[in-house]
């Protein structure tokens, strides 16, 4: 019986013993471990049981070497790019030194380097460092440039994110001034004290009124209309809300830092507060006149962080179509033979907004107060397959409808402007061709030639100026283009009057030439030229200088009338000439430099020089891309463009001058009062209805012109029994376009 017992008493201590060995961790690091219990059971214990005190193998962590941020469903983590690359993600730049294709210096796949010299202006003016001239911004001082084409930076966003939700005078917005004004809120800047003063008057009737029906809080009292029945409080009322709003508007300019403090003053509304709205509306990028209508008054009544996410949302939106190099923006409604989305731009944002975890105002905050550096932030997310028309080389071309024209002057004898109103606007639209079909991707509005002033002899005139029809080439596409004046452009247009250290002075518009988003090019044009072999075999590029480009002058687009060239607005001409690029086979041109061009005149007085040698970053298209323009109606009496100048009403022009039509009655062109002037028609009413143009080298078929002349131009147009020939009208798919000049030569006025 004893013996059984300390048999199970061994037993015991010896499985106790065990279980004390088999702890955890941090009971094999004790000192317990050196115990002599423990010695003896490690030396009772076989090999296989033999407990070990090593930590397990902590996993390492795999560099990496070209990192990625995938992010699906709001969770973010880094990867290889050439993972991504592999598993057949879309990867979208979003970092700060971020720039168009056009812009770039490399093309995939080589080596060679070819300087673009806009392309550290771009960085500088996106990321808020320098103006254009290269100034270095002051504390306050902002790019607002998305209008014209540059968005801002990441690192620029995540500041306004911030400044928005930070800012106590963010938190004192009151958005329900602006909900009473429907449609706009308009005062005359020409009066900047006529709003207060009127506010002032009517609140003097307004109190007595108040003070004779015993009204005792007046102004809480009116802000429900029904109780502004009256005359005396219904004008109080609009006065008191105008008054409230405007004031409320110069503290909102001030806080979103579109002005500077002191840059607007209480209760005057003049223009300086007209210059701080056009300033909003380009920091929201918002099509206007400088005037607070109904599409700003939605900003106004947004929080400031809401348009911070909206801006957000714009500038992601070019970052998808850029990184991905794809087209579609909803700007074609349906196709009849792809059922794909025709807005794949904004269908792939909204997803890599939700796939990051940023849809939303707060959410957005969020993420750009976590995260600091954006100097280098690619981010991968998975979507569906591009359309199966999307290829290393896309096959593309481009229609161009210059819409319903007039060719009638547009004033009337005493130069009063005459309505010439348009059913059909002027497009541009890119297709691809698959499987037999056409397949529209985008639709631009755009710009046709229209009557425009020319300077001739040192003095003014009226010149229609043509977009040319028919089918063209773009083969030469530039990046920054820098734009030419022609010797018939009006001094005036060459020239700013600005405030300087020594006062006020006339200077060289240097902006308007180039390179510059302000440029009359924009920061990206494609050349219409026309491929011709020549009889040694060797081939020219023939050019009239018309070009499809982009422009400052945005509110002109689809409305306003060009020197023949086709306006985009600037964002639109670099997404679509940058990924035709990257969807095109094309040769890297690089800067081209011209030498020797000089352009003397006279303005103020003094003779002016300007001297231009950089003529933009060119890319060469491999096949180029044709482009085929149209027109809809010709609307009016005149059927075919004026070609003569045609003076302005109501000016005087010097006793020397012989040239120029005048107006006269019913739009009818008359010649001017010099001796050796005829009517146009060889009537003395100069009927523009009648008006005979004489085809001249610039517009003939290249087979009827020899040294500027008709052959045979001196004979009678005569049947061979000796009658005349009925005169046929030329059909206009016919006319082709005469050699002008070379692409790389300055040419018209866009």
């Amino acid at each position: 019986m004893k013996r059984d017992k300390m048999r199970f008493s061994i037993i015991l201590i010896t499985s106790l013993t065990l279980l004390a060995c088999g702890d955890n961790k941090k009971q094999n690091n004790t000192k317990d471990n050196n115990s002599e219990s423990t010695e003896n059971t490690k030396n009772n214990q076989t090999n296989s049981e033999k407990p070990t005190n090593k930590k397990p193998p902590v996993p390492v962590k795999k560099e990496i070497k070209d990192p990625v941020t995938f992010c699906s469903a709001g969770k973010c983590e880094q990867i290889e790019r050439a993972d991504a690359e592999k598993n057949g993600l879309a990867i979208i730049d979003m970092s700060d030194n971020f720039a168009p294709y056009i812009f770039s210096e490399v093309t995939p796949g080589e080596t060679e380097k070819k300087t673009n010299n806009y392309r550290k202006t771009w960085f500088n003016l996106a990321n808020d460092v320098t103006d254009e001239g290269g100034r270095k911004l002051k504390d306050g001082e902002h790019n607002y440039l998305e209008l014209f084409g540059i968005p801002p930076s990441m690192t620029v966003l995540k500041k306004r994110f911030v400044n928005s939700a930070d800012s106590e005078c963010a938190k004192k917005h009151r958005p329900e001034l602006f909900k009473e004004f429907g449609k706009s809120l308009y005062w005359n800047v020409e009066r900047p004290k006529a709003v207060a003063q009127v506010y002032e008057s009517a609140r003097k009737q307004a109190l007595k009124y108040a003070k004779s029906k015993k009204i005792d809080n007046l102004d809480e009292y009116i802000q429900n209309p029904k109780n502004t029945k009256n005359r005396i409080l219904k004008q109080y009322r609009a006065a008191w809300f105008k008054y409230h709003a405007l004031n409320e508007l110069s503290e909102r300019l001030l806080c979103e830092e579109v002005v500077i403090k002191g840059e607007l003053r209480k209760n005057l509304f003049g223009s300086n507060l007209r210059s701080a709205v056009r300033s909003f509306e380009r920091k929201h990028m918002i099509f206007g006149w400088g005037y607070v209508n109904k599409k700003m008054l939605k900003y106004l009544q947004n929080s400031m962080l809401e348009n911070d996410f909206l801006a957000l949302k714009r500038a992601m939106r070019e970052r998808v179509a850029h990184s991905l190099a794809i087209f579609e923006d909803g700007s074609i409604k349906k196709r009849a033979y792809f059922k794909e989305s025709t807005d794949l731009i904004h269908d792939i944002r909204d997803q890599l907004l939700k796939d990051m975890g940023i849809d939303s105002p707060a959410k957005a905050l969020e993420f750009f107060r976590k995260t600091n550096d954006f100097s280098r932030f690619d981010v991968a997310i998975k979507i569906k397959p591009l359309p199966p028309y999307y290829k290393k080389h896309m096959e593309l071309f481009a229609k161009t409808s210059i819409g319903d024209v007039w060719y009638d002057v547009p004033y009337t004898k005493d130069g009063k402007p005459l309505g010439q109103g348009r059913g059909r606007l002027p497009h541009v639209y890119l297709y691809t061709r698959w499987k037999g079909q056409d397949l529209p991707l985008m639709k631009l509005g755009t710009t046709a030639g229209g009557w425009q002033k020319e300077f001739v002899e040192n003095e003014i005139f009226l010149k229609y100026k043509s977009s040319d029809l028919g089918a063209y080439e773009w083969k030469y596409i530039v990046g920054a283009p820098v734009w030419f004046p022609p010797a018939t452009t009006p001094p005036r247009e060459l020239m700013s009057f600005v405030k300087t250290k020594q006062g006020w002075k006339h200077i060289l518009k240097k902006s308007s030439f180039g390179p510059s988003y302000a440029s009359a090019y924009g920061l990206a044009m494609g050349i219409h030229t026309i491929t011709r072999k020549k009889r040694n075999g060797t081939e020219e590029d023939l050019d009239r200088g018309i070009r499809t480009h982009g422009s400052v002058n945005y509110m002109s687009i689809l409305v306003g009338h060009s020197h023949g060239c086709h306006r985009l607005h600037n964002h639109l001409s670099v997404r679509m000439f940058s990924n035709i690029l990257r969807r095109r086979k094309h040769e890297r041109m690089g800067q081209q430099i011209i030498k020797d061009w000089r352009h003397f005149f006279m303005y103020d007085g003094k003779t002016q020089k300007l001297e231009l040698n950089d003529k933009g970053y060119y890319f060469k298209l491999t096949p180029p891309l044709s482009i085929t323009v149209g027109r809809g109606a010709i609307l009016g009496k005149v059927k075919q463009p004026i070609k003569d100048l045609v003076r302005i009403p109501n000016k005087k022009y010097r006793e020397d001058v012989e040239i120029g039509m005048n107006i006269g009655e019913n739009g009818n062109l008359e010649p001017a009062n010099t001796e050796d002037a005829t009517a146009i028609d060889g009537t003395e009413t100069g009927d523009a209805s009648k008006v005979k143009t004489v085809t001249d080298p610039a517009t003939a078929k290249p087979d009827d012109v020899k040294d500027g002349k008709k052959p045979n131009a001196d004979k009678k147009d005569v049947k061979p029994d000796g009658t005349k020939k009925d005169p046929k009208p030329r059909a206009e798919k016919n006319l082709k376009t005469a050699p002008a000049l070379k692409p790389a030569t300055p040419a018209m006025k866009p």
